[in-house]
């Protein structure tokens, strides 16, 4: 069973590696962005900034998600329900 203490680092956790991974995402698309001095991409560019934007957009959502999930648990005490089955005491035998 887990206790509030540890839903509350996993969530935690959680936020950090999708802040993480945005930050990566931010990155490689600035880094990308950077390598058209002409502003106009080789129509490979084209696809490789547009791969970075989608990269960058899923790991502002994963982010997003991750902190609403923490904030919800922090203020209202709502338990993921990834996390509940986990979080609920075992029944006794």
């Amino acid at each position: 069973m887990l206790s509030r203490r540890d839903i509350e680092v996993i969530l935690f956790d959680e936020v950090e590696r999708r802040k993480s991974a945005l930050v990566g995402a931010q990155k490689d698309f600035t880094e990308f962005s950077r390598d058209i001095p002409s502003g106009l991409p080789h129509p490979d560019g084209v696809l490789r900034i547009r791969n970075a934007g989608s990269r960058q957009s899923a790991a502002l959502k994963a982010y997003t998600q991750a902190l609403l999930e923490f904030n919800k648990f922090i203020l209202d005490g709502e338990v993921p329900e990834r996390l509940k089955a986990a979080a609920s005491p075992r029944p006794k035998a």
